[in-house]
């Protein structure tokens, strides 16, 4: 801790240096990927196909410096999705 300043009476200020701590909840890398391919079926409407991929790196879940410091490890989600709309 550095220099207490006190700015009211009984109110202070302490002069922190936290440049070593990572920022809770920021990730490194985020991607993402996905695609959708809609396929006409005439009279009976539309299908629609698609897919996506995300990647999330390892994030600290924890940077205050009284408490143990705790990562959340990377991610990696793939998701797929089918639908049918109806011609109307």
């Amino acid at each position: 801790c550095g220099d207490v300043i006190e700015v009211a009476p009984g109110k202070f200020i302490a002069e922190t240096d936290y440049t070593d701590l990572r920022l809770s909840f920021a990730p490194r890398w985020i991607a993402n990927f996905g695609w959708t391919y809609d396929m006409p079926l005439g009279n009976m409407g539309n299908l629609s196909l698609g897919a996506s991929a995300n990647y999330t790196s390892r994030m600290a879940v924890t940077a205050v410096p009284e408490f143990p410091r705790t990562d959340r490890r990377s991610l990696f989600l793939i998701d797929a999705q089918v639908s049918w709309e109806h011609p109307d």
